[in-house]
Formats: C-alpha cells, structure tokens, sequence
C-alpha cells in the first residue's frame, strides 16, 4: 500500500534504489532545523497565557522559511523529494564524528521485530548513504507549494527532531556530552517510534483518524495531536530521575536514556500456548504483547519480560492500563505515568490498603505534575530555563511556607487527585468491610500524624461527634500557647 510506507516496508528499496525516503526524514534529527522550531522558546506568552498553536505554527514559519529552498514550483503536491531533502539536508550539517554509514544506520534500525526480515538492515543502509549523499550536494528541482509548512510541521513534530531537542534539556551546565553522542542518541530513540507506527494496530488508529493521508503525514499529524515535545520533555526529565542518573550527563548515560525510551516503544510480543481440551495433543498459538503468563510455572523468558512490561507501564506510551495481583502491592513504582488504581478486591487490612495506594502516590507522581502544570504554565513557558521541568519544580517552591520541605515533590495541591476506585463483590460483605476499613484507615494514618481530612472527618462523624460539641471540644487540638497564669503578690 503506497499510502503506508513505513508499514509496507520499513525500507522499501526497488531495483536497488531505496524509496520512501521521507518517511525516514521523520525520524531523522536535523538539530539545525530542530533548533529553529523549538516549540519551548517559539510559544510566546502574555498576561492571558500561552498562545495558540497557529501563533506557535506562524513563529515556526518565520524562523524556518528563510532557509527552505524556492524555485520552480510544482502545481501539485508530489515532490517527496523536496520534503525530505530540505528536512534532511538544509539547516547545517550534521554534527562532527556523524559520518560512518554503519553507525547511523544502527542507530536508526531499532530492534523491533518488524526489522527481523532478510534483507532490512541493507535497505536501510542504501536510505542512509542516499541520505548522507544528498548532505553535500542536494538537488531540489521541483517546489511543491507546501514546501515551507511540511517542513515546518518535520521540524515541529517529527519523531527524530523531538528527542533530539527532548534530550537536549537534560544537558545540565558540566555535562560532557559530545554533540555526535547527541545526534545518535536522538536517532536511537526516534527509532523506536518506527517501530510503534509500524504495528497494525497503530496503523489502524490512524487509517480511522486520517484516512485521506499519506501514512507519513498522518504520523506528523498524529503526534502534533498528542504534543510529542511535551509528553518527551516530561518523561525523559522524570525517567533520568528513576534511573538515578541526576549529576551532569555524558555520551553513555544519554544513550541508555534513549534506550530505554526506545526498549519501551519496541516492546516485542511474546507467543503463547494454550492447552486445547478437544485436540489434546495439539496446542492453541497465540501472541500477546503485553500479558504475561498468570500461574507459578518458572518461565525465563517471562521473567525477563517482567521488568520491560513494567518499564513500559511507566511510560506514556502503551500499555495504559495494568492489571496485577497483591505481588504488585510492594516495593513497585508505578506513579510515573500513573494516579488511578482500582481495588479489584476490598483489602484486607490498612496497611495493604496503604501499600496498595503508595505505588501511584509517590515523588513527584503525575498527579503532582499535574498541578504543577495547571498553576504554573505560562510562567513555566515564560521562563528561560530550557528544561521545563526544572522551572515547574522550582516554581512549586511557593507551597513551601504553607506545606514544608514536602512541596511540591511530595505534596501540591490542585485539581489533580490520586484516584481509588473499589469494586465490592455484589451480595457480599465486602461493601460493609470497605466502610470498617476506611474507619481504620483514617485511624492508621492518625497514628503518623498524616491523616486525610475527609477521611478524618467522615470517621469523627460516623461516632457522631458532629452532634456532640461537648466531645467535639474535648478532641480538638489547640496550638495557641495557654494563658499566663496570674502572678501572686507577696
């Protein structure tokens, strides 16, 4: 199908000459063209806030338009080749040291399994040296009319532009990142979006959302939609925090950054066999990309896709919903990308309960982000700080007279909440354990001084304490010094 060229072949090649060439343009970091349309210094803001994305699109435009190449224009949109080779070749060179064929073209192949047929690396490597060709002598003959914004819209929202700009923030002062490892790292996590919009089922969201464009182009459409910059600025600064590589980086750690983004993009399926009770002798196949094997059999290759899975959860990216036993009730983080939890079962006790809710209500969780996002935006974008994260943290400071050293990594408040949802069995008792155990709850939780107002507030009035002022009195703390006590004169 022309219309998906990165779905029909990663690398199509015909008589020896690699085709769709602009598909590999999205994925491929341009860092002059990425500069120029940095979303985080084009989107200007007033006393009203951010602007529109059109603002933000025109501010690209202008910053763009003066080195995108002008001719002979075509009456009809079908020059690829003017999109690629001005995404690809205009805007600067590459970085020193990017000049081996077979390094790009690794960087750029991922690992997913759409790549394990003969004959895909060599594809890709002819789109490389054709890539790196067209650097030192592009020869752009026809100017189709939307030139200038498909451009744009690359630098804006193409795969390979964003990490390259998404890794970048993390370049702290000290760092001792080489602009190579830079270029490679951007490409090796690009890579794994490759993969992402390569699966049938991404190919089905977008045939249904954009089915009149050409797949490259409903790529670019699909991630301006979900904000890419934003949703990678996010999770690479919170991921860096995870893996515990906080002090300046260098051209390792940055690639096992990219990595591990791309490990979560390219996550391969596993194959399954059930047990079929009509054929005994005769097994039923099936492939999953997520699930895992629910018994006690040992299986290697499920405990080495335990932690990729769990990984993958953590991230925005699929999967967006996991279902686990009590085994995930400890010592497990999932408030990176999560705040919801559903109880499938009422706990038995408060402290699993606790230990349960503490798996999405942790340091500097989604929740927390939210809020800080929801009070702070157009001071976080007005700020010249080019990681956002930084400025949204140290914009949360203002909490600090009110809630102590626990703003705003631990605490900040806002609409953003963490959510529990509890699903008692119908003609059981589990309705009548969940209301004991909330009682409970708030009591265990008085016992560390961090008790939940409301939850608080419903146990004092399940006693009926509200209808008691003389009770009320007697259990109300009073923090004001008491008064002196008159002195006796002698």
């Amino acid at each position: 199908d022309s219309r998906h060229p990165v779905a029909a072949g990663p690398h199509r090649a015909e008589d020896g000459r690699p085709g769709a060439m602009t598909t590999l343009a999205l994925f491929w970091p341009n860092p002059g063209l990425a500069q120029r349309s940095d979303p985080r210094f084009l989107a200007a803001t007033d006393a009203e806030g951010p602007g529109s994305a059109s603002d933000l699109h025109g501010r690209a435009m202008a910053s763009i338009a003066p080195l995108t190449p002008t001719g002979a224009i075509s009456r009809a949109s079908t020059a690829d080749a003017a999109y690629w080779q001005s995404a690809i070749a205009k805007f600067g060179p590459l970085p020193p040291g990017i000049d081996d064929p077979g390094k790009i073209a690794e960087a750029l192949s991922g690992h997913e399994d759409e790549d394990d047929e003969a004959g895909a690396s060599a594809r890709l490597r002819l789109h490389v040296d054709l890539a790196l060709t067209t650097l030192t002598s592009p020869r752009i003959e026809e100017i189709p009319p939307d030139l200038v914004p498909t451009v744009v819209e690359i630098g804006l929202h193409a795969p390979g532009n964003v990490a390259w700009r998404a890794l970048g923030r993390l370049l702290r002062p000290g760092h001792s990142v080489t602009p190579a490892a830079h270029w490679l790292a951007a490409a090796t996590l690009a890579s794994g979006f490759r993969s992402l919009f390569n699966r049938s089922e991404a190919i089905g969201i977008l045939d249904k959302h954009l089915p009149d464009a050409h797949y490259w182009r409903a790529i670019l459409t699909y991630c301006a939609w979900g904000d890419l910059q934003a949703v990678l600025d996010e999770h690479l600064h919170h991921l860096a925090i995870a893996e515990g590589l906080t002090a300046p980086l260098d051209d390792e750690s940055l690639m096992s950054l990219a990595k591990a983004v791309r490990s979560t993009l390219a996550l391969r399926p596993s194959t399954y066999r059930a047990f079929d009770p009509h054929r005994p002798s005769k097994r039923i196949s099936f492939t999953s990309r997520f699930a895992l094997r629910y018994g006690t059999g040992k299986q290697a290759d499920e405990s080495a896709r335990l932690p990729e899975i769990r990984a993958a959860f953590n991230s925005p990216f699929w999967p967006w919903v996991l279902a686990t036993t009590s085994a995930g009730q400890e010592g497990i983080d999932f408030h990176w990308w999560c705040h919801s939890i559903v109880h499938w079962n009422t706990p038995p006790n408060p402290v699993d309960f606790e230990q349960r809710e503490g798996r999405v209500n942790r340091y500097s969780g989604l929740a927390i982000r939210k809020n800080l996002a929801h009070r702070h935006r157009a001071a976080i974008l007005a700020s010249d700080t080019a990681n956002p994260w930084d400025a949204a943290y140290e914009l949360g400071l203002d909490e600090r007279d009110h809630l102590g050293e626990l703003a705003p990594h631990w605490v900040y408040p806002g609409p953003a909440k963490i959510h529990r949802t509890v699903l008692p069995f119908p003609l059981s008792t589990d309705a009548a354990r969940y209301r004991r155990l909330k009682g409970d709850l708030a009591l265990y939780r008085l016992t560390f001084g961090q008790p939940r107002q409301e939850d608080l507030l419903e146990i004092l009035k399940r006693r009926g304490v509200q209808h008691d002022p003389q009770r009320a009195d007697e259990l109300r703390l009073r923090l004001e010094p008491p008064e002196p006590t008159p002195s006796r004169e002698h």
